[in-house]
Formats: C-alpha cells, sequence, structure tokens
C-alpha cells in the first residue's frame, strides 16, 4: 500500500503485464524449450544409440544389418539413411544423400530416387503419427481457443506448404508433426508429400546432368591465369568422388 500511494504521488506508476501478454511470453518460453528439447534429443540418440542397442543382442544385430547397408551404399542402405532422416528428432539433408549416390554408384537415377522417395514417405508417416497420438492435447492446451482456428487454417494451406516444404530445403518434418497434432487428412499429406519429393529430386538429378555436362566442362575450358587456378580445382572432381555414370544423352 505505501508503495502504491508513493507511485501516486510521484507520477510513476510501473507496467503490469496483462494475463494475454503473460501468456506470449510463456507461448514464446514453451516453444524455445520445445526446440531446445529436440536438439537435445538428437544428441542423445546420436551419443547412446550404440550403447544403448549393445543390451540387447536382437537390437544390435538389427542396427549393424542398417549400418552395414549404409556403409556398402547400397539401395537399402539408401532407404535407410532417406528413412531416418525424415524423422522430427534426427534431420538429415536427403537432397545431399540424394546427389551421394548419383555421383559415386552405379545404380539407375529411377532406383534412386525410388527408394529416397519410399523411405522419406515413411519417415513422414511416423512423424504424422506421433503428432496425431501425442500432440492434440499439448496443441489445444498451448493455443486454447485458437487451436480451431489455427487447425482451419493449416487445413485449408495444408497442401501448399506440404508441396513447397518438400521441394525446398525446409524442416517439413516438424510442420508433419503439427499436421498429425491437428488431425491434417493423412492421404492428403502423402500424396502432396510424394509430389513434392518428385519434383525436388527430378529437379536436383536435372540439375546435377546439366552441371556435369555444360557448366563444369565450361568452367573447366576457361583459359584461366596460374594464380587462378585454384578456382578451377574442385571441378576436377564431381563434387567429392568422381562420378562413375557415363552420361549419353542426359536422360535416365
Amino acid at each position: 500500500m505505501a508503495r502504491y500511494v508513493a507511485e501516486r504521488s510521484s507520477g510513476v506508476v510501473e507496467p503490469q503485464l496483462g494475463p494475454k501478454k503473460r501468456h506470449k511470453i510463456l507461448r514464446l518460453f514453451l516453444w524455445v524449450a520445445f526446440f531446445i528439447a529436440l536438439y537435445l534429443m538428437y544428441h542423445w540418440f546420436i551419443d547412446n544409440i550404440e550403447a544403448f542397442l549393445r543390451q540387447s543382442p536382437f537390437f544390435w544385430s538389427i542396427y549393424e544389418a542398417i549400418k552395414n547397408e549404409i556403409a556398402a551404399r547400397s539401395l537399402l542402405g539408401l532407404f535407410y539413411v532417406s528413412f531416418f532422416g525424415a524423422l522430427f528428432f534426427l534431420p538429415l539433408p536427403v537432397e545431399g544423400v540424394f546427389i551421394f549416390y548419383l555421383t559415386v554408384t552405379d545404380f539407375s537415377p529411377v532406383l534412386i530416387m525410388l527408394m529416397a522417395l519410399a523411405g522419406n514417405l515413411l519417415g513422414l508417416v511416423v512423424d504424422y503419427f506421433t503428432g496425431r497420438l501425442l500432440g492434440p492435447h499439448i496443441l489445444q492446451w498451448f493455443m486454447k481457443e485458437r487451436y480451431e482456428h489455427f487447425a482451419r487454417r493449416l487445413n485449408r494451406a495444408g497442401g501448399f506448404l506440404i508441396i513447397i516444404g518438400n521441394i525446398i530445403p525446409f524442416p517439413i518434418e516438424p510442420l508433419t508433426l503439427v499436421l498429425g497434432a491437428t488431425r491434417y487428412g493423412f492421404t492428403k499429406l502423402i500424396l502432396y508429400s510424394a509430389l513434392g519429393k518428385i519434383v525436388k529430386f527430378l529437379s536436383l538429378f536435372y540439375g546435377y546432368e546439366y552441371f556435369l555436362t555444360r557448366i563444369k566442362p565450361a568452367i573447366l575450358a576457361l583459359d584461366v591465369p596460374p594464380w587462378l587456378s585454384f578456382i578451377k580445382a574442385p571441378l576436377l572432381v564431381n563434387f567429392i568422388y568422381p562420378s562413375r555414370r557415363v552420361v549419353d544423352d542426359g536422360t535416365f
């Protein structure tokens, strides 16, 4: 009371946080905590997965089989990497894996694309049903009365977001988690995701072939001074390893 009288007498009143502002601050804090938790989960998974799996001979044998397939750069290994890379807590750049397989293997680009697509879609299925199982109650508690409005807007714009999110290097996995939490249509999710990823893989393939057949030879043919030769040096190899595929006409 004395403090209030002193503030009134001095003409200075300290601003008070209203309920809405406190709620916004709490929501921001929870979002930050959510992403920090994902980051910590990722590092815990990387650091402890082998020690955890060694405790069970059955799971350790599965882990060894998966690791061997990945190390052998097989199509099944590509499927595994694409699957794990699509999990919301273990994101991996599928674009780099796709280009890597185009560069260092002799597999047909069609098979590479199909295996990467199948693995990625299966990973998104896990993300979707994880969000559908755990997310609705959390999201409703977090957003309260705005949940229904948010779900309706996401349902209307979901197709566009899913397609674009699967084409560009965008973290589509957290979005899929939220789509599951809002009970977005599963069939639509798979169809839009497949469409976006097919566009992405085709763009990567033809961009890669254009680089090998047009851009790289043109740059290597440039007559540059010796002191600038370091610019051409990285192009003497195709990204990391020399390509073992012979491209005649740039088609599949």
